[in-house]
């Protein structure tokens, strides 16, 4: 007797997203690759349990009635005893399992959830989420049922307000998709399933044909699921491919220095920076104290800090390094004898102040991610980062525009990495090639007229 397919997952990344064993997964990418439909058809795995519970969430109430319609035409036919209630919003089925359609759009809306207990957890759009709505609702996935599984799955597109939160959780934490991530705490796996537009068969071939007369940002984000490119993006200069490398030997005659944007309950950070002879900046090194948690430090003294600074370059066998650092750090804080910078001072790391003039600041960032020759066969970027440098890697790109004053960045993200990369770069502002070489430094030109006369007198010239 043959069976009635109710809904079949497409092959390749829809039925892999489906299949994956661990706790969380994100689908994601480009637009049109069945995401919704999956997270919707997930949820009916174990409905003939009577204490399952489940839940599906988007950002907004108009939003979430797309995954509710898709519902009626999945569920139904799925258990015809499943009945759907409009006022709680949720399936009851025959067993007595409970599948809720819930939005949260305001601060806050997800303590309405404490003390709940969902074994199977939905976020479509997850970038239309603040992480800590996420983590908060992580933790009410759990079952005292041993029969039950407790799992988590998302779909999203590139864009949004989460685009570096969820980036930096699934995207680059299992490098594109390509392994699997084990959370050195909880022990628990992570996966992302990366989605194309192509790989569901079912699309309008018109609405591919329609994504293609979008502006060439958008293609990226909605047709190639670019995760490096997004609508409100800041720095769109930036190429990973050609901005990131691996760390290699650095001659010890560059100049080096570092800078840091202090931070106590929030993150600090500190990058080191030297300059070749063409006047291309390297980052090198970073420090960030953070918990790994949203916008979380460590709450490291002063004192503490400057001991691992001074460790770090003791260590490397950096004699003086340069310092600047955010002029706030020597304004007295609360009872303290000493200021923020006197502190590090006394610990024998010194900083000076930063130029903090932020718009001038991040149009050094704009100048040096072009570089040379940008949009030519010869280009060369004015910055590279060392690939141990994550958090500054992790957060630049993703760092969207101030929707108040378009002309800098939005202060209510993750931008400590980005505000001492300003301060290092100030330090040593970008130059056309043609100026430089023009305006070879006074110094350079009296060393060279110094080796020539010692050379001559040597030679008895």
């Amino acid at each position: 007797m043959s069976r009635l397919i109710v809904w079949q997952p497409n092959p390749g990344p829809q039925t892999d997203f489906l299949t994956r064993p661990e706790f969380e997964v994100l689908y994601g990418g480009a637009a049109g690759g069945g995401k919704s439909d999956a997270l919707v058809a997930e949820a009916l795995r174990q409905v003939t349990f009577k204490r399952y519970r489940a839940i599906l969430f988007r950002r907004t109430n108009n939003e979430l009635q797309e995954l509710i319609d898709r519902s009626k035409q999945i569920y139904p036919a799925v258990d015809s005893q499943a009945r759907w209630s409009e006022q709680k919003r949720e399936w009851t089925f025959r067993s007595g399992a409970v599948i809720r359609f819930r939005y949260l759009e305001h601060i806050r809306d997800e303590t309405r959830y404490q003390g709940h207990e969902y074994q199977y957890l939905g976020f479509d759009e997850l970038t239309h989420f603040r992480e800590d709505q996420y983590l908060y609702l992580l933790s009410r996935c759990r079952t005292s049922d041993p029969a039950l599984r407790c799992y988590v799955r998302a779909s999203t597109n590139p864009g949004g307000l989460g685009h570096a939160w969820v980036m930096s959780r699934f995207i680059l934490s299992t490098d594109y998709g390509a392994k699997t991530y084990i959370d050195p705490v909880t022990q628990l796996g992570r996966f992302f399933v990366p989605a194309k537009v192509a790989d569901n068969p079912k699309i309008d071939p018109d609405y591919i044909r329609r994504l293609m007369l979008l502006p060439e940002l958008q293609q990226k984000m909605l047709l190639e699921g670019d995760w490096n490119a997004f609508e409100g993006q800041t720095f769109s200069e930036w190429n990973r491919e050609a901005h990131v490398v691996e760390p290699y030997q650095l001659p010890r005659d560059w100049p080096r220095w570092r800078a840091m944007d202090w931070g106590f309950a929030k993150p600090y950070c500190v990058l080191w920076f030297t300059c070749d002879f063409d006047g291309q900046i390297i980052c090198y090194r970073e420090l960030y104290g953070w918990t790994g948690k949203p916008d979380e430090g460590v709450r490291e003294t002063p004192i503490e800090v400057a001991r691992r600074i001074k460790e770090i370059e003791q260590k490397a066998g950096e004699s003086y390094v340069f310092g600047l650092a955010d002029p706030a750090i020597w304004g007295n804080s609360g009872q303290a004898a000493l200021s923020i910078g006197d502190q590090f001072a006394a610990e024998g790391v010194y900083f000076q102040k930063a130029q903090n003039d932020r718009l001038a600041g991040k149009q050094q960032i704009h100048q040096r991610l072009r570089g040379w020759g940008y949009g030519t066969d010869t280009w060369k970027p004015g910055i590279v980062f060392f690939s141990c440098c994550r958090n500054i890697i992790r957060t630049l790109p993703s760092l969207p525009a101030d929707p108040r004053n378009p002309e800098d960045i939005d202060t209510t993200v993750e931008d400590h990495p980005y505000d001492t990369l300003r301060y290092g770069l100030m330090h040593r502002p970008w130059a056309p090639v043609v100026e430089k070489e023009e305006k070879i430094d006074a110094y350079e030109r009296a060393r060279r007229r110094r080796r020539k006369e010692t050379t001559n007198s040597w030679m008895g010239a």
